[in-house]
């Protein structure tokens, strides 16, 4: 069977300013949480396709099995009364082998032209 899922994805990853400048100026990576309650077990966890979301969780912060997890996260209330899809639903990734991370970039403009 074929895999429908594209051979990389963007993910967002919710962080300070300065942790964004170290890893954006090459002098750091971003580190693996290893939280008990971390839902997809040790890794960098990123917002797949959804910059919103991590923005949301940086300013919230401020106040492949073997190689990264997937899974998908329900949260919020109800889209509508009885409804089982909540609001703010997404996937996240967990990446556990830095040699999968192929860049890093800053979507602040593209947030910035979304407002």
């Amino acid at each position: 069977m074929q895999s429908k899922l594209p051979s990389f994805v963007f993910g967002y990853h919710g962080c300070d300013e300065s942790v964004k400048s170290a890893v954006l100026f090459g002098k750091e990576h971003l580190r693996p949480s290893t939280n008990d309650y971390d839902w997809l077990g040790r890794g960098i966890y990123f917002w797949e396709q959804n910059a919103e979301r991590a923005m949301d969780f940086a300013q919230e912060s401020c106040r492949l099995w073997n190689e990264r997890g997937r899974g998908l996260f329900q949260e919020g209330p109800p889209v509508y009364e009885g409804s089982g899809v909540m609001k703010e639903t997404h996937i996240q990734i967990a990446v556990r082998n830095i040699d999968c991370i192929i860049a890093y970039f800053d979507p602040r403009k593209e947030l910035e032209n979304a407002v």
